[in-house]
C-alpha cells in the first residue's frame, strides 16, 4: 500500500515500481472522477507501465452536485 500524502510532487517511480512488481492498481479517492488526482495517477501508470497492468481499479465518491448552503 502506497498512501500518497502530497500531490506535488508525485512520487510515480514508486506507484511504477509497485506496480511492475505486484501487477495490480488499486486507487481510492474520495473525489469526482473527472480531474482528480486519481485520474492523474491511473493514467501515467497506464502511459509507463502498461505492460505489467493486469489488473486496474478506481474507487472514487459519487459524480454528484457538492450539496451548499444558499445563504
Amino acid at each position: 500500500m502506497i498512501d500518497l500524502r502530497t500531490v506535488r510532487p508525485i512520487d510515480y517511480d514508486t506507484v511504477i515500481a509497485s506496480v511492475k512488481k505486484t501487477n495490480r492498481l488499486v486507487i481510492i479517492e474520495e473525489s469526482w472522477p473527472l480531474g482528480s488526482i486519481a485520474t492523474e495517477v491511473a493514467f501515467k501508470v497506464q502511459k509507463d507501465a502498461f505492460d505489467y497492468l493486469m489488473h486496474r481499479y478506481c474507487v472514487y465518491g459519487g459524480d454528484v452536485p457538492l450539496p451548499y448552503a444558499p445563504t
